[in-house]
């Protein structure tokens, strides 16, 4: 969850300053920033994250069945 919100500030802090977000709300660079916030950005840390889930999730059947028998001997 802080990297969640640390992630974020860096990313607002980056873009609003590239953009000159605070000299100028309403100018063209900071509108295409806001687009960047609302849609660019979350589906690339999206995508990133999709990328980590699948190169790190080394499930096949021999583990789960393997899984089952621990969690059977367990009681659980």
């Amino acid at each position: 969850m802080r990297f969640s919100y640390a992630s974020q500030a860096v990313v607002f802090w980056l873009i609003h300053t590239l953009t000159d977000f605070n000299a100028d709300p309403t100018s063209k660079a900071a509108k295409m920033g806001i687009s960047l916030h609302m849609a660019a950005i979350p589906s690339l840390f999206f995508l990133f994250g999709a990328i980590v889930f699948f190169k790190m999730n080394t499930l096949d059947p021999k583990k789960i069945e393997a899984n089952k028998r621990l969690l059977a001997t367990l009681d659980i």
